[in-house]
């Protein structure tokens, strides 16, 4: 995959509103968001500037859909939707002394159509990586191993890509919760080592976190932060916001930099 220097894309989100049900652990949620995007098949030095709506609802047994819409916030920017669906999926009877299998699956398809040119393009993409846990008290170890894939159609061209990715994550903590992540996406051309942390206070009514990482590989490199925080406002409702910025992804199927134009 060539890789070009990029600018990481930075996301604001401005105003978000979680209804859940009364089902544990089980609900909808709905939020709004504006800034830069780094969204497959896109590149992260394309003007991208969108305001965006999605929906998305939870099972009770980690499960979820979502469809999302960007609209334009620009002149140059790309209209897009997405939907998927997918979940962490526990083998029966795996949960043994703390240590439980299980795979984490995914589907999207998602759509795109600039509004310069008028250039339309679809796509898709799959995921499944198989995992082991081992939980003891408050703290967990989890090593994974599994396959990514996605498929591009733009301009009459369809590019496929699937990578093969291992990796481990490990945390600790209840109302403060910290957890490590390593992983290595193994490419065709090469190998994409990554490192991040996370840190969250998980208290009530107010939740705040904070996400760093980054791409150790010779022509991936960029880093990744994020933060953000939620203020429950009712039993079933909160309001939350975030910023972060993002990196291109190694997996994404495409063998250059779109421009659209």
């Amino acid at each position: 995959m060539t890789r070009g220097t990029s600018t990481p894309a930075v996301v604001v989100s401005l105003v978000v509103l979680s209804h859940a049900t009364a089902a544990l652990a089980q609900g909808w949620s709905a939020d709004v968001s504006a800034g830069r995007l780094v969204e497959a098949p896109l590149s992260a030095t394309v003007d991208t500037n969108n305001l965006i709506g999605s929906l998305q609802y939870d099972t009770r047994r980690e499960g979820w859909v979502y469809g999302a819409v960007a609209a334009p916030w620009g002149e140059s920017a790309t209209f897009w939707g997405a939907i998927g669906t997918g979940g962490r999926v526990m083998l029966s009877g795996s949960q043994i002394n703390g240590a439980s299998v299980g795979a984490d699956v995914g589907a999207h398809g998602f759509s795109f159509r600039d509004r310069v040119f008028d250039r339309a393009g679809t796509g898709g993409a799959l995921e499944a990586i198989p995992f082991t846990r081992f939980s003891s008290g408050r703290g967990f170890v989890e090593g994974r191993a599994g396959w990514r894939g996605q498929t591009l159609a733009f301009e009459g061209v369809r590019e496929n890509r699937g990578v093969f990715e291992t990796g481990a994550r490990s945390g600790y903590g209840a109302t403060v919760h910290i957890e490590g992540d390593a992983r290595w996406v193994h490419a065709s051309e090469g190998t994409y080592p990554f490192v991040g942390a996370m840190l969250a206070y998980q208290g009530s009514p107010v939740q705040v976190w904070g996400q760093v990482g980054k791409w150790l590989a010779t022509d991936l490199s960029e880093r990744v932060w994020a933060l953000g925080s939620n203020v429950g406002v009712g039993a079933r409702t909160s309001l939350w916001a975030s910023v972060r910025q993002e990196a291109p992804d190694p997996y994404v199927a495409s063998e250059r930099p779109h421009t659209f134009g």
